[in-house]
């Protein structure tokens, strides 16, 4: 399968929207960001980098933030046009949150610290990166006096998607732990895991501090 930037280049808005993109799983993913967002703050400029459908961000201007989107996909129509991956990349504009969901495992894994980079300078606080990851735990929910509390087991490995080029942990490079000290060069680490329901996508929520 085609992969890369040629062909996230060509894609239209209605080639998201597959049973995959509206399966359970997928939309709790959608949830955890929005949400992540509305703990960190409850207004202000949200930059959504690689937008797809554009399903969260139309989630948060609905409660009143102030979105805009940046894509290397001109024909989704983004705010801004750009590669995050560029070492040539620029804008001239902050946002109190940049969200990455899902974007970085398109770029080849030697540009991880380039696109890093360049979100620390899209942001004035705080940055919410995920990632799928090839390496988590089987989960079941049990119910106890109306609670609903999810126990993990085991570890599942599955092979990366065809249009990636890497995941976490596919491999020693991209390891949860050389994926946190490159995060770590540029943020600081506020929370980590696995989507709850969603256990193939893994979350940083980072912040902005001046000591980086």
């Amino acid at each position: 399968m085609e992969k890369g930037a040629e062909r996230e280049k060509s894609l239209m808005k209605q080639d998201y929207l597959t049973a995959g993109y509206f399966s359970q799983r997928q939309w709790n993913s959608f949830c955890f960001q929005s949400g992540a967002v509305y703990k960190l703050i409850q207004e202000g400029n949200i930059l959504e980098i690689g937008q797809g459908a554009g399903i969260v961000g139309g989630v948060l201007r609905s409660v009143g933030f102030n979105v805009e989107s940046l894509d290397i996909n001109e024909n989704l129509r983004p705010t801004w046009i750009g590669d995050i991956s560029s070492t040539n990349f620029s804008l001239d504009k902050k946002y109190d949150c940049v969200i990455c969901a899902e974007v970085l495992e398109h770029i080849t894994f030697d540009k991880f610290n380039t696109c890093l980079e360049n979100i620390q300078k899209l942001s004035n606080k705080y940055v919410i990166i995920t990632l799928p990851n090839c390496e988590y735990h089987n989960k079941f929910m049990v119910q106890i006096n109306n609670h609903h509390i999810g126990l993990k087991f085991g570890k599942r490995y599955a092979p990366i998607a065809a249009m990636h080029f890497w995941e976490l942990n596919s491999n020693s490079n991209c390891t949860n732990n050389e994926v946190r000290k490159k995060i770590s060069h540029f943020f600081k680490i506020i929370e980590e895991g696995e989507i709850f329901n969603n256990e193939y996508h893994y979350y940083y929520i980072l912040e902005i501090t001046s000591s980086i």
